[in-house]
């Protein structure tokens, strides 16, 4: 078990039940690591998973794949979010 504080996006769908099932536990892996290919660099993730259904959430770690990954930029004009 980890004692890192979890990030403020974890904390905000922690601090409610699931929206899936409205499960009232989860675990929270802060660096969970994945590959693209084998042999290639790791990017890491936090992950969020319901205890009861099992829906799980993603969070990148946005700074270290941009630093390691050639990337672009998109933007778009602001406007409300759809939900």
């Amino acid at each position: 078990m980890t004692t890192a504080t979890p990030s403020a996006a974890v904390q905000y769908l922690a601090s409610r039940p699931c929206r899936l099932c409205a499960g009232t536990e989860f675990s929270d892996f802060q660096s969970l690591g994945f590959v693209h290919v084998e042999g290639s660099s790791h990017h890491y993730f936090e992950t969020l998973i319901c205890r009861t259904c099992k829906k799980t959430d993603l969070f990148a770690s946005l700074s270290e794949i941009e630093r390691k990954n050639p990337h672009t930029v998109l933007r778009v004009p602001a406007t409300p979010p759809v939900r």
